[in-house]
This record gives C-alpha cells, sequence and structure tokens, in this order.
C-alpha cells in the first residue's frame, strides 16, 4: 500500500488534506494506506473502481468546515458502476456543527457516506460520527458487506439513521452493528426504504438522491445499541421488499423496536383517504426475526419525540402489508423496560385479515381496531391495535 503521506496528506488537523487524496485517488495506484492522523477534508472523496482504502483506527477524516454548506453533498462515495471497492477503518467525522443543512433544500440533505451503483462494496472497521443526516446510505449497491461498524454521535440530529438502504440493494449483509452513547444512531439504526412513492406522492427528491427499487436478500446479524431510535425499519409502498433475516439484536431504543409503519408521506394524507386504503399498503415478503432481546428507555437526546411517540402502537409495529412474517424467540427485558405497560410488545393495524399461528395455536384476526388477546402458555399476553396492555415474551 501507498501512504497517502506521499501524496502531501499531513493529517495534522489544519491543512486541507483533500488535494492528497485526489492526487492519490488519480493515481492509479489500487491501494492507499491512512496512517493516524486526523485529515481535514474539503470536498468529496470518489473512490474508482478495484480500491481499498485502508485507515489506521485512529485516522480522523473530518469533513471540513462549511464543506457541506457549500455544496459538497458527501464526505465519501464511488464513482457510478464502481465494482470492488472496500474502505476499511478510520473514524469519519461529519462535524455537523459545522455543517449544517442547507437551508430550503431537502431535510434528508447531509448523508455522510453514500454509495450509489455500486457492486460488491465491503465498509468495515470504521467509526461514523456526528452525520447531519443519515450515516451510511446505499442506494442499488449490490453484492455488498458492512460489518464491525460503531456509531458514536455527540451532536444529535433527526434523521440520523445509521445505515439506510434504499431501493435497488440486492444481496447484502449488515453485521456487527454499534451504537453507543444516550442516542446512537439518533434514527433508524439499519432502514430498509424501498421507496416514497404511492398515493400520488412524487418519486424521491432528486436533491436527496435516493431512487425507488426492490430489496433483496438482505441478512442482517449482531446488532446492539445503548439506546436508539429504532433498531429496524421495514417501509415499502410499491416496491417490494423481499427475504430479509434479522437476527442477534440487542439493547435499547427509545422509540420502537421493529417498525413496519406506513410510509411518512402517505400517513400526511391520511384525511385524503379511507384508513383501509393508508393502512396496509407496502409489498413486504418473507421476513425472519429471532433472537431479540431489547426493551425501551427515554430519550435522552436534545429534541423532543413527542410528535412520533403519537403514532407509535407497539415494541413491534406494524401497519403495512406483510406476507409471511416469522417472528422467533423475540424478548422484552421487562425489568429494564422504561415504559412498561405503556406499550404493547406487538401491535397489529394494518386493515388486513392478520392470521397469526401462536405456540400452535392458530387464529385468525378481522380487521380493526378491535383489542384482542391471544390464549398461550404466557396467558398475559396481549396483543393491541389501539389500547396499552401488559404483555412479556413473545
Amino acid at each position: 500500500m501507498i501512504s497517502i503521506q506521499a501524496f502531501g496528506a499531513k493529517g495534522d488537523s489544519r491543512q486541507d488534506d483533500f488535494p492528497a487524496f485526489e492526487r492519490a485517488l488519480a493515481s492509479g495506484t489500487n491501494e492507499v494506506y491512512v496512517p493516524a492522523g486526523k485529515y481535514r477534508i474539503h470536498g468529496m472523496l470518489t473512490l474508482p473502481s478495484d480500491f481499498t482504502l485502508k485507515l489506521h483506527p485512529e485516522a480522523y477524516m473530518i469533513l471540513d468546515d462549511y464543506t457541506g454548506s457549500e455544496g459538497c453533498p458527501y464526505l465519501l462515495t464511488a464513482v457510478t458502476g464502481a465494482n470492488n471497492v472496500t474502505v476499511d477503518g478510520g473514524v469519519w467525522e461529519g462535524n455537523c456543527r459545522k455543517n449544517p443543512r442547507i437551508v430550503g433544500e431537502h431535510p434528508h440533505r447531509g448523508i455522510l457516506i453514500s454509495f450509489s451503483d455500486v457492486s460488491h462494496l465491503t465498509l468495515k472497521n470504521m467509526t461514523v460520527r456526528n452525520s447531519e443526516a443519515f450515516h451510511i446510505r446505499l442506494n442499488y449497491v449490490t453484492d455488498f458487506l458492512v460489518e464491525h461498524i460503531t456509531f458514536d454521535d455527540r451532536d444529535l440530529r433527526f434523521t440520523q439513521d445509521g445505515v439506510h438502504v434504499g431501493g435497488g440493494c440486492e444481496r447484502g449483509v449488515i453485521r456487527h452493528i454499534r451504537g453507543v452513547g444516550p442516542s446512537s444512531p439518533n434514527d433508524d439504526m439499519i432502514a430498509l426504504i424501498s421507496d416514497f412513492s404511492g398515493l400520488n406522492m412524487a418519486p424521491s427528491d432528486p436533491i436527496w438522491g435516493q431512487r425507488p427499487g426492490p430489496i433483496r436478500d438482505i441478512e442482517i446479524s449482531h446488532v446492539h445499541a445503548d439506546n436508539t431510535f429504532s433498531f429496524l425499519r421495514i417501509s415499502s409502498v410499491d416496491q417490494p421488499i423481499e427475504n430479509i433475516k434479522a437476527h442477534h439484536v440487542s439493547g435499547g431504543c427509545y422509540y420502537v423496536g421493529l417498525q413496519m409503519e406506513i410510509n411518512p408521506y402517505v400517513r400526511d394524507q391520511y384525511q385524503q383517504y379511507p384508513p383501509e386504503t393508508v393502512y396496509g399498503t407496502g409489498v413486504i415478503r418473507n421476513v425472519e426475526i429471532a433472537d431479540w432481546d431489547i426493551y425501551t428507555r427515554l430519550y435522552y437526546g436534545n429534541r423532543r419525540r413527542n410528535y412520533f411517540r403519537n403514532y407509535v402502537g407497539g415494541m413491534i409495529d406494524i401497519e403495512q402489508s406483510v406476507e409471511n412474517l416469522t417472528i422467533r424467540d423475540f424478548h422484552r427485558d421487562r425489568e429494564r423496560d422504561a415504559k412498561g405497560e405503556g406499550l404493547p410488545t406487538l401491535n397489529l393495524k394494518n386493515f388486513k385479515q392478520n392470521k397469526l399461528t401462536f405456540q400452535g395455536t392458530e387464529q385468525t384476526i378481522t380487521p380493526g381496531y378491535t383489542p384482542f388477546q391471544l390464549q398461550g402458555s404466557i396467558d398475559d399476553l396481549q396483543l393491541s391495535t389501539v389500547n396499552p396492555h401488559k404483555e412479556k415474551t413473545l
């Protein structure tokens, strides 16, 4: 590997090292090493195909002051159509205090790391912090591996997703993901969002740059957070999300554990459409949830969330249409749970005919808001569509 210092980078936290990285990326070398240091980057690092960027664990890649506000969309990305790209190591600092969203532009502007139209992508051994919006966003990325990623936010922002998987992503593995601190990441830890269209909504904002498309064959495992917004969000309107596995999830969340809530843009039109049209949207199939051990916590960040609490109905909140959902070994730690009996474990509100099998007993639930109870060996498990009840382990 060739050290980035050979191209003039200093890593002294004062010099703008972006020109040195540009020279390295244009040199034709396939591997670049970044030693320990603090590298101020006033620009967007765009990686080519067949390229490896290896960083020392104490190599800080800092989005320089006001770089994002001057129109630079990301700190790290790759050329369109890139293949076989690896980023290994380093601390990726969004410096969101000095990189606020551009006034008047899309509220999701401020993504720190974004890859689109890339195949065989590997992101590993990275600490990502203080993004203005999403930490890591993938869109039309195939055959990817994201592993050993730590989110460690000191400055909290809304839409601060951890790993945000957009349309067109297939055959991916996301594993060994951690969120440390009182609220990190400050939004969905892992989000699978296939589209934002539907019910007369326009396609995704081109400024934001996320295109709709199917999401298929994603494996998620070994996810832990001290306190995150939600562990996993699955959201679809028209585009399918299929063949998803999420195993070995643990820790605390202040909103919801697994959310399949209706698209927020669709929810905004609730007054214009009957509930049976809004609830139950989405094309979600073959989802397996297994070995979860989570609990609710209080929110210790710098802003509200009361608006969102008006919507959440359970630790597992399902308002979309989902076919073939398996939940196995899901444990809610009642001793550490902050919301206690005020929040059901499972909420179904999708206006669909739900057929549930609970410990060998099958029951069919008709659409509506009437609370119901499933009898089983845990006789106080309550599944409610509107009223909170006491429940234990599902």
